[in-house]
């Protein structure tokens, strides 16, 4: 008898509580069986992952693609990068690959009455991943909770007021779980947007202090200050704050992310925020900038400014409590390009680097997805 794979195997013991959930599994649980096994997770994890997704994600998740809307009609819009409320990525390393799972935590009240800004899940979620057997400390989560997410007064004061919030605009909270090594190192991303509007104070602001509240050690003051100067010397009405990521771990591990978008894509404009005006100069930064040059030329990035429905650059800013302070990233956004456009730059990419393995098997595993 052939082998099965191990989401087969356990599907013939798994029951579902609700068709929701056996659509979330049908629907997305091959995908991730398969992404598991392309990225070499060895067969045993593969299993823990796949049982983790079923048990204690998929609750999480709301009602299915499928099906639609929760109690009353109501059907929550996620901000998570236009794909819904379940994204599956893969980071690639020179000498491995891991995956990760992002997702806004929904309940059936999402978008009601009981829950308008869909704030209680994520919450309620964290306490259940904390029982299990993993690595996750929700030390940090209430403070940022507290200063990034509307209250519940808050919360009325906008409905009574009548303001009109996009649904795209809505989320105000993220998980992404990045499975290593047979264990789970959780990020929450806070957006806010909302808290801005229901407040009246800037997101910048609200971010910086954000900051503060975590740094209980003061291990991101320096990283910070630098981060904060410049954008105070360098207004640009192309440059928004957007959100912030903290993993959940204890707060002397802690690392801490500040997310801007950008809409002008010079690459001069790439250069100043990569080096925040020439401040940054280290080895790892001049380096970084090299390599998102390669792939910027790559993928043939249009200098044109981006539309009001596109997506725009993304930059990361990891906080370090010491020297580099300050570690970037950056995020290209490839709409407009087709699926094999994308995994030829990905591969061109690889073979830069010498990532050979990389390149060799990143098209193949692309086209069983």
């Amino acid at each position: 008898m052939p082998s099965q794979s191990p989401y087969h195997a356990l599907s013939r013991y798994f029951s579902f509580p609700n068709r929701d959930h056996q659509a979330w599994w049908t629907g997305k649980g091959p995908l991730l069986g398969n992404m598991l096994a392309d990225a070499g997770y060895p067969e045993q994890q593969q299993y823990q992952y796949l049982t983790l997704f079923n048990l204690h994600l998929i609750p999480a998740l709301g009602p299915s693609e499928s099906h639609g809307a929760g109690i009353d009609g109501a059907e929550w819009k996620s901000l998570l990068s236009g794909s819904g409320k379940l994204e599956f990525s893969m980071t690639y390393r020179k000498s491995a690959v891991s995956l990760r799972i992002a997702f806004e935590p929904t309940s059936l009240l999402a978008g009601t009455k009981k829950d308008v800004f869909n704030k209680r899940r994520t919450q309620q979620l964290l306490g259940d991943l904390e029982r299990l057997d993993i690595d996750i400390d929700t030390v940090l989560y209430h403070p940022l909770f507290d200063t990034l997410v509307v209250s519940d007064e808050e919360e009325a004061a906008l409905q009574n007021a009548g303001t009109v919030i996009p649904d795209s605009s809505r989320t105000q909270q993220l998980l992404a779980l990045n499975l290593i090594e047979g264990n789970v190192r959780a990020d929450l991303y806070v957006y806010p947007y909302v808290k801005a509007l229901a407040t009246g104070t800037a997101s910048s602001t609200l971010l910086w202090a954000a900051v503060k509240k975590i740094d209980r050690y003061n291990r991101f003051r320096d990283a910070l200050s630098i981060l904060k100067g410049y954008f105070e010397t360098y207004p640009s009405s192309t440059t928004n704050p957007m959100f912030l990521s903290s993993d959940l771990a204890a707060p002397r591990n802690a690392f801490c992310r500040l997310f801007f978008s950008e809409t002008n894509f010079s690459w001069e404009r790439v250069q100043h925020l990569w080096t925040l005006g020439g401040t940054l100069s280290d080895k790892p930064t001049l380096k970084g900038l090299e390599l998102a040059k390669i792939l910027w030329d790559i993928l043939g990035i249009s200098t044109a400014p981006a539309s009001p429905d596109s997506f725009p650059l993304l930059f990361t800013f990891e906080l370090r409590p010491e020297q580099p302070y300050l570690r970037q990233k950056l995020g290209i956004p490839v709409s407009g390009l087709t699926e094999s456009a994308i995994a030829n730059a990905c591969v061109a990419f690889f073979e830069r680097l010498g990532w050979d393995d990389h390149a060799a098997s990143y098209r193949t595993n692309l086209s069983a997805y």
